[in-house]
């Protein structure tokens, strides 16, 4: 019988898939059928794993730790969720998200609403070099100027969620593009202008569906009365001028100075609360309260408009995400996951076949895996050796990576970013994730180019990097 490094028994192909078939199943009921949190679900899948880890041998102290390293990898993200949150709150305050909304209704118009957003966000996003501060901050304010002219919340949000991911494969501050550079051992001048050029047709295509999916709200028009009513409440409830943009401009200015994500975030949560006392007459404990708990004008007459930030808004993605981690890390740890790769691996050979598995794979990690990073470095560490045996050249992995490590995982319910835009957006993952549709268009497409044997790129000053 096969044994692991510990002399533990090594899962069979049955043994491995089960437990993420049993949280597949369990996840996916929870939304379609039952219409409950994902936290017992989850909770539940992670069980049935612990329970095939103490099968093969694992002492519950085996399996703490496999829960502990998987929460470690990712432990990153904490801080930059409180960071969000405090964000939001402090700019709902300040008025920076209401003059969003106020000025976006003036501007935009609903025969191209969709496509503004897409791009829009997708623009904010390489300069911040965050999805999740863009769809946190632009993310909200798009939502609600797209419900006033009558889109679907769904619709909005995969327009925006869309947009937020393309802008982060090619943000030159995007900490998961240089990841996937770095796993690949890519130039990352080079890993950006090959995901740009392999991106283009998916980028066209998903201008033209959002023009498409536009088009019977656009002519319906949008609801003069219902602008004009939000427009009216954001007017009596605060003190609009585009003075409160200053602390977006920072933020986003910051980014392109290199700042990190964190601090950059604090920068524009000191700037909004400043901009809330000196031009809004907010009193320091309030700014402060709007920090943890987040901030809604008393009376607020748009009851549509429930995310009002804070720490404590993060608290239940914090949770969920907490979970996953362990689920994955479990899963990873115990060698489940290895056997599930290994086990495709060794039915594909050729070129063409490794990197059409390597997009499936990648894929099928980021289904299971709790964060981009995570997808990134097992599918990177997973088949690196195997495109050097056949002279692949690693611009194809770097390009694959990208593909499935950042931008499948908006769309799987209990990845950190399908959890923090469901939180953020009031919309669950499996409503807006049709539309999203960059995001599952670009791993389809890469799966035709590597049938078709990759596409040609000469890579300027790094031969090796030539992509096929």
């Amino acid at each position: 019988m096969p044994t692991d490094v510990n002399g533990l028994r090594r899962p069979r192909m049955g043994e491995a898939l089960l437990p993420l078939v049993a949280t597949v199943c369990l996840v996916g009921l929870s939304v379609v059928a039952w219409d409950v949190s994902l936290h017992a679900p989850l909770i539940l899948g992670t069980a049935v794993t612990v329970l095939f880890a103490l099968r093969l041998g694992y002492r519950w102290r085996d399996i703490e730790g496999f829960m502990l390293k998987g929460f470690m990898e990712a432990a990153g993200i904490f801080p930059v969720l409180l960071a969000i949150g405090m964000v939001v709150g402090v700019w709902m305050i300040s008025g920076t998200i209401p003059a969003m909304v106020y000025y976006g209704l003036r501007i935009l118009r609903p025969r191209i609403f969709l496509v503004a957003a897409f791009l829009f966000s997708a623009l904010v996003s390489v300069a911040m070099g965050t999805t999740w501060g863009t769809v946190s901050s632009v993310g909200v304010a798009l939502t609600v100027i797209g419900q006033s002219m009558g889109f679907p919340l769904p619709l909005t949000a995969g327009a925006v969620v869309s947009g937020a991911f393309a802008g982060a494969t090619v943000s030159p501050i995007s900490p998961m593009a240089h990841l996937a550079a770095t796993v690949s051992e890519v130039d990352f001048t080079d890993h950006v202008r090959n995901i740009f050029i392999h991106s283009l047709p998916a980028l066209v295509i998903c201008i033209l569906c959002f023009v498409f999916l536009g088009r019977p709200y656009a002519r319906l028009g949008a609801d003069p009365a219902g602008s004009l009513l939000i427009s009216q409440v954001l007017e009596s409830t605060y003190n609009l001028s585009p003075v409160l943009f200053l602390p977006t401009i920072l933020v986003i200015g910051l980014g392109f100075a290199g700042w990190k994500v964190v601090p950059s975030l604090m920068a524009g949560t000191i700037t909004g609360g400043l901009v809330a006392v000196i031009y809004q007459g907010a009193k320091v404990a309030e700014v402060l309260q709007a920090m943890y708990g987040g901030y809604l004008p008393p009376n607020f007459a748009l009851d549509f408009w429930t995310n009002k930030g804070g720490m404590v808004s993060m608290y239940d993605v914090l949770a969920l995400i907490i979970i996953a981690l362990s689920f994955a890390g479990t899963l990873s740890g115990t060698g489940m996951l290895q056997v599930i790769m290994e086990g495709a691996l060794n039915k594909f050979k050729g070129q063409r076949g490794l990197m059409g598995l390597s997009v499936v794979v990648g894929s099928l990690i980021g289904l299971v895996a709790g964060t981009q990073s995570l997808v990134i470095l097992l599918t990177g560490h997973t088949f690196m050796e195997s495109y050097r045996n056949l002279q692949i050249p690693p611009l194809n992995l770097s390009r694959v990576l990208s593909d499935c490590g950042i931008l499948v995982a908006p769309l799987v319910p209990w990845n950190s970013n399908g959890l923090f835009i469901s939180g953020v957006l009031g919309v669950s993952t499996f409503t807006y994730a049709p539309y999203a549709i960059y995001c599952w268009l670009v791993p389809v497409l890469s799966f035709i180019y590597a049938l078709r044997g990759g596409l040609r790129i000469e890579a300027q000053g790094a031969p090796r990097g030539e992509a096929l």
